[in-house]
């Protein structure tokens, strides 16, 4: 709880999306010792998710500009249903698709959707290296950490409207 605590307080703490969420997923995976710890954004529009902040081992081998539809793959899926998504063994589970290149050793995901007001807004992607069994414990740290980032991301959201509003205002 201190971990999340920290976490948390740092994220309300930052005011632009991009630096909010990179160091999210940064201090994520160096506080919690995740292999890779992806946030992807929910574009309602389109119905689909967007990386936007990476942190770990698969970091500079898959896509910037990755995109998955809501409904598809273990990610998608966080995002449509708003529930916490587990697979110990990716290589069984029928729901998995690759996102990433082949290159990239995905064994473990885990799905958390992040909720503001009761609807998705994101999802936050743990990928292991090795098959893992992420316990009750984690994923309640982690969907109370989301929780938290819920409300930062919505802060962060409106600071920037804010600013563009004030921008944009005729002198």
């Amino acid at each position: 709880l201190a971990i999340v605590n920290r976490i948390a307080r740092r994220a309300v703490s930052i005011l632009v999306l991009d630096d909010l969420l990179l160091a999210t997923v940064n201090d994520i995976r160096e506080s919690l010792g995740y292999h890779n710890v992806t946030l992807l954004l929910l574009d309602p529009v389109r119905k689909e998710l967007g990386r936007q902040a990476m942190a770990g081992g698969f970091k500079d081998i898959s896509r910037h500009d990755y995109r998955q539809p809501v409904g598809v793959g273990l990610i998608g899926i966080a995002a449509e249903t708003g529930k916490v998504i587990v697979s110990n063994d990716v290589e069984s589970d029928r729901r998995y698709i690759r996102g990433f290149p082949p290159v990239v050793p995905t064994r473990s995901e885990l799905c958390v959707p992040i909720r503001l007001a009761g609807e998705v807004i994101a999802v936050l992607d743990i990928q292991e290296i090795e098959k893992r069994v992420f316990d009750e414990i984690e994923i309640n740290t982690l969907e109370t950490l989301c929780d938290q980032l819920a409300a930062a991301i919505n802060n962060a959201r409106l600071y920037e409207k804010a600013y563009q509003e004030i921008a944009d205002y005729p002198r």
